[in-house]
C-alpha cells in the first residue's frame, strides 16, 4: 500500500511539474543530505563564485551546514522548505554527486531527464566493484558522465572494471586536490593546525598529528588497529602522551555501527554526527603522517610528499574477496606494521625522521602518476567543461 501511494503522488508531481522549464541550475550532493565533503563540496564552492550565468545549489538537512553555507552567501535546497526544494529540483539542468546515486526526490532528475555527472569520491588500486556486483546494473550506468583523474584510470576503471561508454567518461581531476597544489596555503595550515584544535581543543600548538583512515571491508572486520600483535588501547595512549603525537581516525561511512571505539587524551575518534562539515581532504594539509590500508585516502596524501604508515592484518582476505585493479605492493609508500611496537617505531621514524620517505618515493610517485589528480586545477576543467556544453 505504501508503494502504491509513493507511486500515486510521484505520478501527480510528474504532471504537475510538467510545465516547469529548466534553468540555468546546476544542483551538487554529497554521498548523503547531511555531509559536506569529497569532491563535490569543493567544486560548489568554487562554481557558486566563478562560474557565470548560473545559479548553484547544494542539497542538504544539516543545521550546522546551512550555517555555515548563510554565513558564506551559498546557496542550498533543503525539504525543511519543500516547494523550493521540489522546484529547484525540476528547474535544473545539471545534477552532480561523487557517488554512485543522484539527487533525484520523487525521481524527478530521471522525469525531467536533467543531466547527471559523478565526480567520484577518490581513486586507489582498490578502486574496483567487488567480485560479486554486475557493472551493469551498478549506479553509475545511470550517470550521464562519470569523471576519473586522467586518462589511465578512465581505461582501468571506466571501462575495463565499471564497462562504462568511453563517451560518458570525463578526465577533468580531482577538486578535492586542488589544495594540495597550493605551498602557501598548505604551508599556513600545518602552522596553524586549524581543524586539529577544532576536534580537540587542548591540541599544543608544537603537537604532531597523525590521521588513520581504515576503509570499508566487504565482510565483518574489527578497527584492523586491534588487530597488531600485542595491541592495546592504553599502551598505545601513553606511547603517544610521551611523544606529544595526537592520533586522530575515523571509520568509512558505509561502516554505520563500528566497535572497537577508544577515545583518551591523545586519541581522538572522528564523529560525523558530530562534525558536520569535517572532510578528510581538508584535515590531511595540517596532518604530519596517514596510517592507512587500503583506502583512496593514501593516492590524494602521496600529492602531499608526507610520510605514511600501512596496517594491513588482512591483506590476503581483503585480496580474495574485494581485490585490486594491479598488485597492491607496488604501491604501498610506508611502513607495514604488524606489531604494536612496530607502529610505535615507524610513527616515531615517520615524524621525526626526515630521510623516512627516501626507501618510499617510487611508490609514492606510482600513485601521484596513476591515480592522482596531477594539478591543481580541477574545478577549473569542471567550469570549462559546462560552459562549453551547457551554457
Amino acid at each position: 500500500m505504501k508503494n502504491l501511494i509513493k507511486k500515486c503522488i510521484q505520478y501527480i508531481l510528474q504532471i504537475l511539474l510538467l510545465p516547469v522549464r529548466k534553468k540555468n541550475i546546476i544542483i551538487l550532493s554529497s554521498i548523503d543530505s547531511i555531509s559536506y565533503k569529497t569532491n563535490t563540496r569543493y567544486l560548489f564552492e568554487y562554481l557558486s563564485e566563478n562560474l557565470q550565468n548560473f545559479n548553484v545549489y547544494y542539497v542538504t538537512e544539516s543545521r550546522d551546514i546551512k550555517k555555515y553555507l548563510d554565513n558564506k552567501n551559498l546557496k542550498y535546497i533543503s525539504k525543511k522548505n519543500i516547494l523550493k526544494y521540489i522546484y529547484i529540483s525540476a528547474s535544473a539542468k545539471i545534477v552532480i554527486n561523487s557517488g554512485d546515486a543522484y539527487h533525484n526526490p520523487f525521481k524527478i532528475s530521471d522525469f525531467k531527464n536533467i543531466t547527471k555527472i559523478c565526480t567520484m569520491h577518490g581513486n586507489s588500486p582498490k578502486t574496483k566493484l567487488p567480485k560479486n556486483i554486475d557493472p551493469i546494473h551498478t549506479g553509475y550506468q545511470k550517470f550521464d558522465y562519470i569523471c576519473f583523474n586522467n586518462e589511465y584510470l578512465r581505461d582501468i576503471i571506466g571501462i575495463d572494471n565499471f564497462k562504462l561508454d568511453k563517451s560518458k567518461i570525463l578526465t577533468l581531476g580531482s577538486p578535492q586536490c586542488d589544495q594540495f597544489y597550493k605551498k602557501n596555503y598548505l604551508h599556513d595550515r600545518m602552522k596553524r593546525k586549524v581543524v586539529s584544535k577544532i576536534l580537540n581543543m587542548n591540541f599544543p600548538n608544537d603537537g604532531k598529528t597523525v590521521l588513520y583512515t581504515p576503509t570499508w571491508r566487504p565482510y565483518k572486520y574489527p578497527n584492523p588497529l586491534t588487530k597488531l600483535d600485542n595491541f592495546s588501547w592504553d599502551k598505545f595512549n601513553r606511547y603517544l602522551s610521551k611523544e606529544n603525537i595526537f592520533f586522530y581516525y575515523s571509520f568509512h561511512s558505509n561502516i554505520t555501527n563500528p566497535n572497537n571505539i577508544y577515545e583518551s587524551s591523545n586519541i581522538k575518534l572522528i564523529d560525523n554526527s558530530k562534525y558536520r562539515l569535517y572532510d578528510t581532504n581538508y584535515f590531511m594539509c595540517e596532518v604530519d603522517c596517514l596510517i592507512n590500508d587500503y583506502s583512496n585516502t593514501h593516492s590524494d596524501f602521496s600529492i602531499l610528499e608526507k610520510p605514511q604508515i600501512y596496517v594491513i592484518p588482512d591483506y590476503f582476505d581483503y585480496n580474495k574477496e574485494q581485490g585490486f585493479l594491479e598488485s597492491y605492493h607496488q604501491f604501498i609508500a610506508g611502513d607495514v606494521v604488524k606489531s604494536l611496537d612496530e607502529l610505535h617505531q615507524s610513527i616515531s621514524a615517520a615524524i621525526y625522521n626526515p630521510n623516512y620517505r627516501e626507501s618510499y618515493k617510487e611508490f609514492e610517485s606510482n600513485l601521484v602518476n596513476k591515480y592522482s589528480s596531477k594539478n591543481g586545477n580541477s574545478c577549473h576543467n569542471y567550469k570549462i567543461f559546462l560552459e562549453s556544453n551547457f551554457d
